[in-house]
């Protein structure tokens, strides 16, 4: 029988973080620029939103209109997309930030060729401040500070 004493002695082991989020970046090295956490709340949330219509459009799309269910396919690689930009600008991942900035390169073209509306005049400014910012070299500290040789440790507080 246990009881209340015995249960009370016995000691938990503390939570061992997986090794892949061993990997992420240590708080105390560069914090994350302001715009940068802007930016990827607004890209979580908005990629969230496009899943959202593009899962909606997916069951709601009729199998006679085949342009609909392409729409909804594309909406959610598209929100996908956005998911995982601002997660890794979240979280500083070095990939995102090169993805994030191809990404919005590569869309500019891509508006330039739509017809010609303000909305796609906008986003073709987004797009260029976007590639602008994440070429900051704040924003390049950010990404780079997490990065070490696979084979090293992770500093220990109050080691030199």
């Amino acid at each position: 029988m246990n009881t209340g004493e015995e249960a009370h002695n016995v000691q938990q082991r503390p939570f061992e973080l997986p090794d892949w989020l061993k990997r992420t970046r240590p708080i105390e090295q560069a914090r994350r620029p302001r715009l940068l956490t802007a930016l990827a709340v607004f890209w979580i949330v908005s990629g969230g939103v496009t899943l959202t219509a593009g899962l909606t459009g997916l069951i709601g799309a009729q199998s006679y209109f085949a342009t609909s269910a392409i729409k909804s396919v594309l909406s959610l690689i598209a929100g996908a997309l956005l998911v995982e930009l601002g997660l890794g600008a979240w979280n500083g991942w070095p990939w995102s930030r090169w993805a994030t900035v191809a990404i919005h390169a590569l869309s500019v073209p891509y508006l330039l060729l739509q017809p010609f509306s303000p909305l796609a005049m906008v986003s073709v400014v987004w797009a260029a401040l976007v590639v602008w910012y994440m070429t900051r070299p704040y924003v390049s500290v950010y990404y780079r500070s997490g990065q070490r040789p696979a084979n090293e440790e992770p500093p220990t507080p109050g080691s030199p």
